[in-house]
This record gives C-alpha cells, sequence and structure tokens, in this order.
C-alpha cells in the first residue's frame, strides 16, 4: 500500500470530517485537508493543507509551523491572501506537506499564531493531529428495526474478530501517540546549533552557512543548501532587507573562506554567529499575509 492510500484509509477511518475550526476569542480558524491520490515521490505522501483565519481589523496571523519531531515533512508552495468581510478581516493561508523521509510517517502537527491587534497577546491555534480530530456530526436518524438476518452465523464471528482486531489498532495507537516525545521548535533547535558551534568554532562560517541554509530551506520551503550565494539571494526575495543583507553578508564570508582559503579571526567569527542568530531569531515567526511593509492580498512564497 502506498504512503499516499494509508493517509487516505487513515483518514477514512479516523476523521469523520475534513475541516477543523478552532475559537480563540474573537478568532475562528478553519483548517481543510486535500489528500491527492498521488504522493510526493516513491513512498512519500502530499497534503495540501487550507487555513481561513477570521477577526477584527487588526487581526494579525503567523506561521505555519510544523510539529515534526522526525523532520519527515517540509512545508512547500506556501501562499497567503488579505481580505475584508462583513467589517471583518480574513487571512487565508495554503500550503503543501511533502513527506521528505520515506515510509509510513505521521502527519505533523500544524500550528499558526494569531491576534486581535497589535497590542493583544497571541493565541497559539493548534491542530496537533490532523488524521484524529474530534468533528461535529450530525445525529443519526432512527430507523425502523431489521428483520433478522437469514445468512450464516459464522458472519456474526468474522465481524467480532474485525472489530476486536480494530479496538487493538486503536489502542496501541493511543498508547505510541501518549510516548510520542514533544517535537522541538525549528528555530530551537537551529540556535542550538549555533551554540555548539560557538563552543567549538572549528569551520565556523561554513557550518554556520550551512545551518542558516537548512533553517530557511525548512522554514519557508526553499532550497538553497546547494545554491551560489547570488543564487541564495534571489531564492530568499521575499524575507525583509535587514535579513537578506544578513544571509548575504554570511554567505560571502563562508564562500571566501571556502575557495579563496581566507582563514577567519576571532572577530569575523563572532561576526558571522551574530548574523546566524539574526536571520534565526528575526524569522522564528514570520507574519503571514501582514509582512513588515503592510498589509499585502495574495502575497505568496514559494520554494524548492
Amino acid at each position: 500500500m502506498s504512503v499516499a492510500s494509508w493517509l487516505l484509509l487513515a483518514a477514512f477511518f479516523v476523521t469523520p470530517g475534513d475541516e477543523f475550526t478552532i475559537h480563540e476569542g474573537q478568532i475562528v480558524a478553519r483548517l481543510s485537508l486535500v489528500i491527492p491520490d498521488e504522493g510526493a515521490g516513491a513512498s512519500r505522501a502530499r497534503v495540501r493543507v487550507f487555513v481561513e483565519v477570521s477577526g477584527p481589523e487588526n487581526l494579525q496571523v503567523e506561521g505555519p509551523r510544523l510539529e515534526d519531531a522526525l523532520a519527515a515533512w517540509q512545508v512547500r508552495r506556501l501562499a497567503s491572501s488579505w481580505r475584508s468581510e462583513d467589517g471583518q478581516t480574513v487571512i487565508g493561508v495554503s500550503f503543501t506537506l511533502e513527506q521528505v523521509k520515506p515510509g509510513v510517517v505521521a502527519l505533523p502537527g500544524v500550528v499558526l499564531r494569531a491576534r486581535e491587534t497589535t497590542s493583544a497577546p497571541w493565541h497559539d491555534l493548534s491542530w496537533p493531529d490532523l488524521l484524529n480530530e474530534a468533528h461535529d456530526v450530525p445525529p443519526i436518524d432512527p430507523m425502523d428495526p431489521q428483520p433478522t438476518s437469514p445468512g450464516p452465523p459464522r458472519l456474526g464471528v468474522v465481524a467480532l474478530i474485525v472489530a476486536v482486531a480494530l479496538a487493538v489498532l486503536f489502542v496501541a495507537r493511543a498508547i505510541a501517540r501518549g510516548r510520542r516525545p514533544r517535537p522541538v521548535p525549528l528555530h530551537v533547535r537551529a540556535l542550538e546549533t549555533v551554540r555548539q558551534i560557538e563552543q567549538a568554532p572549528t569551520e565556523a562560517l561554513a557550518r554556520l552557512d550551512q545551518v542558516v541554509r537548512a533553517f530557511l530551506d525548512e522554514r519557508f520551503g526553499l532550497n538553497t543548501l546547494r545554491q551560489t550565494a547570488r543564487e541564495m539571494a534571489a531564492s530568499c526575495s521575499m524575507l525583509p532587507e535587514e535579513v537578506r543583507q544578513a544571509v548575504s553578508e554570511l554567505s560571502a564570508q563562508a564562500e571566501l573562506e571556502k575557495f579563496a582559503g581566507v582563514a577567519a579571526d576571532e572577530a569575523q567569527i563572532r561576526r558571522a554567529i551574530e548574523l546566524a542568530r539574526r536571520v534565526i531569531e528575526s524569522r522564528a515567526a514570520l507574519p503571514v499575509g501582514q509582512e513588515e511593509g503592510g498589509k499585502e492580498n495574495g502575497r505568496t512564497a514559494s520554494g524548492g
């Protein structure tokens, strides 16, 4: 069975619907999934996610962020939109989850942050288990009793065996889910790697450049690990100017050390560590649909 088929089967047995709604204060967030028949490749699945967040006029939204302890999924084709509807601000976010590690891997949790105004506290909008959310479903209409089936009694035995097998499967899933380690956010992992490089700064520039590239690739669905500094700058065109400058300066220093053989001194290493931290910390939660330049309609960031 393909991974895409497994996801379709899991969605059929575990979820009674395909739309998840969260209410936080004046904010309403609705998430829906589309699982295509074809995956991202051999033994790799692809899922399209749509989130619509509505709230007051000054609504702000940040994310998405994946809670993926195994780093088995990446965000691709991220897009966002903004519109005003009946006195409410509606921000739409859509993206594709593509499996990057083969095999049967559970879908990651998805987290967005939102707040009613620039001075209001942030709310975490979290869908931790996309294929095991509870949904409201219409009540079952009562029916008249049906006559006893004349079929052979062994069909009842088969039905009992199937019911027991499904119960064992659900219990096993619950136990495995309870033992699942809490995922560590991407920016926390990246900053911890920067701290380790600071303590052992051998080949620090090249390692810091790789950490920043890997962070941007996973955070925004880019593909910078095999790009030159100039190609990387073009891929990061959707980032704010100060972040692009920090990325370009760090990549240029790493290329100078790698190709010109110019060893970095202590001051240059400290500067590179500062640049790496600046990029990671500033992009830990990128506003979606409301960039630093103001509200934009249909702003899209694509990668890889």
